[in-house]
């Protein structure tokens, strides 16, 4: 054989092998009582600001959002801050943004 073929075949069988030790972890059942239960209630607040002479009233909110498990259990909750606009006209066709942070190469600071 020759000698760059071996590797090349060692690699396949290796990438083909696992699969086979992967196995799916078992469910595990949501937190009773736990640390979730330790979070406060969603908060909202109200503001406003001038900008340019003009009024902007906002609506400032705090709160969770539950991660659910298959069986419809909370397993998980994710923090949030929004701010929305509150328009006494409906509102108009405007862009939506998103901006999120955590991890390496997820950070909000390339956004």
């Amino acid at each position: 054989m020759r000698p760059k073929l071996v590797p090349l075949i060692l690699l396949a069988l290796a990438a083909f092998a696992q699969p086979g030790f992967a196995a799916e972890a078992p469910e595990r059942p949501a937190p009773q009582g736990g640390v979730l239960s330790l979070l406060p209630p969603p908060q909202v607040t109200e503001h406003s600001i001038t900008l340019g002479g003009r009024k902007l009233d906002y609506q400032a909110k705090a709160g969770t959002l539950s991660l659910l498990s298959g069986k419809g259990e909370v397993t998980a909750e994710i923090f949030y801050v929004a701010y929305t606009q509150q328009s006494p006209t409906p509102a108009k066709d405007r862009p939506v943004t998103f901006v999120f942070n955590g991890g390496p190469g997820a950070a909000s600071a390339y956004l």
